[in-house]
């Protein structure tokens, strides 16, 4: 079902927004500024084996998971997951890219470097991608990974700079 204002008014919604749960916690991104288009996932923090996620993770992200110490890989392949979803919802593909998502670095929350290939790439540049990023945060006993893609091209009304953007974000409330 569509929210009333789209079949009443007939056109597109007035806001971009993402939302993601694991287990009993839940999580939402909300922005009304133009052109921006959001993406959000939430991992538990928990024991992963990045093996058994080898349909999603390419081989250069399980090699750099598999160069964390081996109490550490659980970590890192929770966080290149969260990653790689959270832009994956951003570029509104949905698992459909998630393979073409490359996740390079994760050595900071606030600077994680990524590569955009095949499909991915072809739906950031159809959308006339301009800007693109992925964040991190830490909540609980939770990964909290959020994209922003700014896409069109010139944007008026857009007040804020992507880095302002997202550092914003990180002072709202997360988990309901």
């Amino acid at each position: 079902p569509e929210p009333c204002w789209l079949a009443r008014h007939n056109r597109p919604h007035p806001f971009s927004f993402s939302i993601s749960h694991a287990h009993d916690h839940a999580v939402s991104y909300l922005t009304n500024e133009p052109n921006c288009q959001l993406g959000i996932d939430l991992v538990k923090k928990e024991a992963r084996d990045p093996q058994k996620l080898r349909g999603f993770l390419t081989p250069s992200e399980l090699d750099l998971v598999s160069r964390y110490p081996t109490h550490q890989q659980s970590r890192a392949t929770n966080i290149v997951w969260a990653v790689k979803e959270a832009l994956s919802k951003a570029l509104k593909m949905g698992m459909a890219i998630v393979s073409s998502i490359v996740v390079r670095s994760i050595d900071e929350l606030s600077n994680i470097q990524f590569e955009l290939t095949g499909k991915a790439l072809e739906s950031y540049q159809y959308q006339k991608g301009r800007e693109i990023a992925c964040r991190l945060m830490e909540e609980d006993q939770y990964w909290v990974a959020y994209a922003t893609c700014f896409i069109g091209w010139f944007q008026k009304n857009r007040h804020l700079g992507l880095d302002n953007f997202l550092n914003e974000y990180q002072k709202r409330p997360l988990l309901y």
